[in-house]
């Protein structure tokens, strides 16, 4: 052992080592000479600590190695092989004196060196991807707890471990502490001691160490560590014990043998009898309340000695209330609803598949233990099938290389994008970076290196990189050309991939999940828990959604290869994922019971029954209540408070069954320390030489050293006292003070580490608790769970009515639909509000009905998909519509309405014709039904059927349409004979010409029949055109002119648009009216002129009269 072995001399005084003055290297400078007020004290778990003054002069000359005696330098012991850092002050009162402190080197170091972000079997510690289990001391240093804590100072080694230490495992997290005080961390966890040394080597060096040393007692047969009555293994009955760290020095003395000069202490003040018990979070110290069986945060020891000063009735009570606890405890019998139990099991049988821990339920319950074994039980059983069944995610191997080579062009070409007349670079990039984040594998990260875009291909390369491992990492060698274009199929599809890709973790992938068959897809489903299927089912909304707001699930849309194998499938696959939720929603409520919105049971489950029982024993079992009101006054008189508490019980990433094993844990320690706090501890406090007169202690001085064991019996109880402490005044010998405390009474043969641990210069007057932590390693959550959290939060608010209306407010928008309260479906006809708008189905999002809002559809105009606001419906019924434009379009024709006036526009290409317009007549027939006959109608070769008369009305007159017939057949046959004439005249001049071609020559008549026919055309033209120009009236429509009225051999045209009457004159305006007003430059009035109510008349003399018209 490393600690201070103090020798004495055969006077029976202690002797003082050997000093040597050293730098730090080691390497010696001389000894210390001229010392004086020499002084050791030493202690259990603490510095040694070594003081002494050195004066300047001796015998009129400098003392030796004076001015070599510097801070941080170190002194050697040397009989104890003993390294001491050096610190002075210096003393120049009477003589000049350096006053010299030296502690312990091993000590001094580890203390100036900090530990900063040190996780150790935490969550965070976990969560890193080389990670194994940490425990105490292991030959691989990145598993060794000593190794892990020693890594900033690689001079100190491990030195020895007792075997008992090394595969514990704990959970720590040191952040800005020493490793000294990171050790005593440790130390007070595990309950042992570390001894740090700095020794000599064999070559002069000093050789730093630590080793560790175990403070329990342990079984070497079956294992048990802990406290022992005795000398036997309370669990197995061995008596080979391995005994904790100290020699028993075979010293046994009475309290009767100490004399008057020895001071036996028994400290009362620190005496506890009841804890309240306080965990590292709040669900670790809720579940400690559930395992105590009196329902309370607070235990109870009441020592015999206790007991004896309180009333006989109070006394009673007490006993009485034991046996019940006992009854509780041990006898109590438990019987569940059998149909309950046998449901229960059949669900344990069914996931025993996935999980075989699974334990079925067995009645009847005997015993509170038993009683929260089941609990827990099936808690962890709801949180199985609620929050973590999920298959082994056996990830593939994989490289930022072999990532790499997926990014082809056969794999992501082409990539659509909903609009390409207006893709720019920064928007094909998008969509490409969009693809590959779809295509890698999720633990990989994808950013585009170089990039361009032109006539319609995106050129470029790619860097992936491990999200884990920024060494991990490829670029492309070459670039990659992409199609990008409008392919509507195309553009949905990548647009449910990329949402889908959303809800992608780096442990799982849900993309995978849905390229499954939906046959294997329902199959694959059966493994996952309930909070998954939800994700599952949020994802799956979430591609639905992007594919309604593109407007591929309209009922126009049913019938197109997008409905049938983008839109079906993923439906499909959304009433199969409603189909295992509803089932995995019964399956939990057979174990947590069925409860309505306010949390009030509705049916029970296995968990609320047992529930139900644990209630019952607390109640029986609640202490205040059981004494009644007059005893409990009496015995709050005898309460002695503290607090036992421990921050590293916490329940994070254990499952309920190891949390409930932790809360166990920390009450079975707890009750131990609590009958330890219970009695009140003793200490020898004396000098040595006092000691030594009783002849028993002789031997003490061949194992003089901290940690040491004697025996004293008191009251007829044997106590085990340890030696904790020692100070040593070499000027004065004869008061070397001693300290021993006992560690143990009749309870257990080891003491708490309140005495042990804590340092032994000072005692506190409360208890302070025993910090452990749980005995198993906690092992890592659930990998997926991260999809209930993050980017796939679907965490529902509901608010129902009397109606049974509800409202479903999720990550994907407000969902409306009733509910039938007897058969408790959900009604086909819903609607659903998001961001981009409102839509309606009536047969539960096969299809949209109605939506309103921002979707694409199939412009008709364009010839192309567009996005816009606005509504989709199959009817629509109001009293006006306002609109700029209105668009009607069927599959034959199509009717605008817009600036340009009303246009049917019918289908040319099926050779049918079509009627564009129809006008007809409703009657009732002589059999009662509806007779429609056709009045008017205009076909798609432009043909007008009219069954009546037409008649023109002007100026309130009616004209019959046949005497307007008159004027006009009489010009037209005018203008016929006219026409006929023109064309005789042209028919003569080709008979003419014909008759003049020259046939004799044969090779010249392909040629003289060209120009002839050359000849004819023109001669036909220019008659034509002076047919023209002898009618001399035209008239011309022009859309953005209006109406010309003209004459071929006139300046002058009249033009009428629908604002204005204008003249013209070689195109120039000469007048016009709009208005209201006539504009005109110059004006002749022949006869009178009116403004208003005056006349303007001429007069025969030349003047001109102004007259009043009323």
């Amino acid at each position: 052992m490393a600690t201070i072995k103090i020798d004495f001399d055969s006077t029976g005084n202690p002797e003082f080592p050997t000093l040597v003055l050293a730098k730090r290297s080691g390497e010696r400078i001389g000894l210390l000479d001229n010392l004086s007020s020499q002084h050791i004290t030493d202690n259990l778990n603490s510095y040694s600590e070594l003081s002494f003054s050195i004066t300047k002069y001796s015998n009129g000359d400098v003392t030796p190695y004076w001015n070599e005696i510097k801070n941080n330098r170190l002194v050697w012991c040397k009989e104890w092989d003993k390294w001491m850092a050096l610190s002075y002050s210096l003393n120049e009162d009477d003589s000049t004196t350096k006053e010299i402190t030296c502690k312990s080197l091993a000590e001094s170091e580890l203390s100036n060196v900090r530990v900063y972000d040190m996780e150790v079997n935490t969550e965070s510690d976990i969560e890193r991807d080389d990670y194994s289990p940490t425990i105490m001391f292991d030959d691989n240093p990145k598993i060794s707890l000593m190794n892990r804590l020693l890594a900033k100072v690689p001079a100190f080694q491990v030195e020895h471990v007792d075997s008992t230490l090394r595969k514990i495992q704990r959970s720590f997290s040191f952040n800005g502490i020493s490793i000294y005080d990171a050790f005593q961390q440790v130390a007070e966890e595990i309950q042992c001691l570390f001894i740090f040394d700095v020794k000599t080597g064999t070559d002069g060096r000093l050789i730093r160490t630590v080793s560790a040393y175990d403070l329990q007692r342990n079984c070497l047969d079956c294992g048990h560590r802990g406290d022992f009555d005795g000398d036997a293994c309370p669990v197995c009955g061995s008596s080979h014990i391995f005994e904790p760290y100290g020699d028993d020095t075979g010293i046994f003395v009475s309290k009767e043998d100490l004399a008057e000069s020895i001071t036996f202490d028994t400290d009362t003040d620190s005496i506890k009898n009841c804890f309240k018990l306080t965990a590292g979070d709040d669900l670790m110290t809720a579940t400690i309340l559930n395992c105590n069986p009196n329902g309370s945060d607070s235990i109870w020891y009441l020592s015999p000695e206790m007991k004896e000063d309180m009333s006989a009735e109070l006394q009673t009570k007490l006993s009485e209330y034991d046996d019940l606890y006992d009854y509780y405890q041990n006898d109590y019998s438990i019987t569940l609803d059998e149909n309950l139990v046998t449901d229960y099991n059949a669900l344990v049988d069914k996931y025993r598949t996935f999980r075989e821990e699974l334990s079925k339920l067995k009645t009847p319950i005997i015993g509170y233990s038993n009683l929260l074994n089941a609990l827990y039980d099936a808690i962890d059983f709801e949180g199985y099938l609620q929050s973590t069944l999920m298959p082994d995610a056996k990830l593939s191997d994989t490289s930022a290389a072999k990532e790499l080579a997926k990014l082809t062009a056969s794999n992501l070409s082409p990539v659509a994008v909903q609009d390409i007349k207006i893709v720019s670079e920064a928007t094909a990039k998008s969509a490409v970076l969009a693809m590959t984040k779809a295509t890698v594998d999720n633990r990989y990260q994808v950013k585009i290196a170089t990039s361009s875009f032109n006539n319609k291909v995106w050129t470029g390369t790619f860097t992936v990189t491990n999200y884990s491992d920024d060494e991990d990492t490829a670029t492309s060698a070459t670039s990659i050309s992409i199609t990008i274009n409008d392919d509507y199929e195309a553009y949905v599809r990548q647009m449910v991939e990329k949402a889908l890709a959303k809800g992608n973790t780096k442990d799982l992938s849900i993309t995978g999940l849905f390229e499954n068959e939906l046959k294997d897809f329902k199959v694959e489903l059966r493994k996952y828990c309930l909070d998954y299927l939800k994700a599952f089912n949020d994802a799956c909304q979430g591609c639905l959604s992007v594919m309604i707001e593109q407007g591929t699930a309209s009922e126009d849309n049913k019938t197109s290869d997008t409905y049938k194998k983008v839109y079906e499938p993923y439906y499909e696959k959304s009433l199969a994922l409603a189909e295992e939720i509803k089932l995995r929603e019964s399956e939990v409520q057979t174990i947590s019971g069925k409860h309505d919105d306010l949390g009030g049971i509705l049916s029970d489950g296995i968990e609320t029954l047992l529930h139900k029982q644990k209630n019952k024993v607390n109640t029986a079992l609640n202490f205040e209540s059981f004494l009644g009101e007059t005893l409990w006054q009496e015995f709050t008189t005898y309460r002695m408070d503290d607090e036992y508490s421990n921050s590293n019980y916490v329940s994070d990433g254990l499952t309920n069954a190891e949390i409930f094993d932790r809360a166990r844990e920390f009450i079975s320690v707890a009750v131990k320390e609590l009958k330890k706090a219970a009695t009140a501890t003793h200490t020898i406090s004396t000098d040595l030489k006092n000691l030594l007169i009783i002849p028993e202690f002789n031997k003490i001085k061949e194992q003089f050293q901290t940690g040491n064991w004697i025996r004293i019996r008191i009251d007829e109880r044997i106590y085990k006292l340890k030696l904790i402490s020692y100070s040593i005044d070499y000027d004065d010998l004869s008061t070397i003070q001693v300290t021993f405390s006992d560690v143990s009474d009749v309870f257990s043969m080891t003491d708490a580490l309140a005495n042990t641990l804590s340092n032994a210069q000072s005692m506190s007057k409360s208890y302070d608790s025993v910090k452990r932590q749980a005995e198993a390693g906690q092992k890592g959550a659930a990998m997926a769970s991260g999809w209930v959290q993050t980017g796939l939060d679907a965490t529902s608010v509901k608010y129902r009515n009397a109606d049974n209306e509800t409202i479903v407010m999720d990550s994907h928008g407000l969902l409306a639909r009733s509910q039938n309260p007897i058969t408790e479906e959900y009604s086909d006809q819903q609607a659903k509000l998001v961001s981009w708008g409102l839509a309606f189905t009536k047969d539960a999002w096969r299809t949209v009905e109605t939506g309103i809002g921002e979707f694409s559809y199939w412009n008709p105009i364009a010839k192309q998909i567009e996005t816009d606001y606005g509504l989709i419906a199959k009817t629509l019924v109001g009293n006006l519509i306002l609109s700029e434009k209105v668009g009607i379009y069927n599959k034959n024709n199509s009717i605008t309405l817009n600036e340009d006036g009303l246009t049917i526009t019918t289908n040319g290409d099926d050779g049918v014709i079509h009627q564009a317009l129809t006008v007809q007549k409703q009657s009732v027939g002589e059999d009662g039904n509806t007779v429609y006959d056709r009045q008017l109608y205009i076909n798609s070769n432009g043909d007008l059927v009219l069954n009546g008369s037409l008649k023109i009305f002007s100026s309130g007159s009616e004209t019959s349409i046949d005497d307007r017939f008159v004027d006009i057949n009489n010009s037209l046959n005018t203008s016929i004979e006219q026409i006929n004439g023109r064309f005789n005249t042209i028919n003569e001049y080709i008979d003419n010409s014909i008759n003049n071609i020259d046939v004799t020559d044969g090779s010249r008549i392909g040629a003289a029949i060209a120009d002839k026919c050359k000849a004819i055309q023109d001669y036909a033209d220019d008659q034509l055109n002076n047919y023209k120009t002898t009618v001399g009236q035209y008239l011309t429509f022009n859309g953005n002119e209006g109406l010309t009225i003209g004459a071929e051999k006139s300046d002058f045209s009249t033009v009428i648009t629908n604002d204005r009457l204008a003249f013209k004159q070689k195109n120039e305006t000469v007048a016009y009216i709009s208005n209201n007003q006539l504009n005109i430059e110059n004006a002749t009035i022949r006869s009178s002129f009116v403004i208003g109510h005056f006349y303007w008349i001429p007069r025969s003399d030349g003047s001109i009269a102004v007259s009043w018209k009323d």
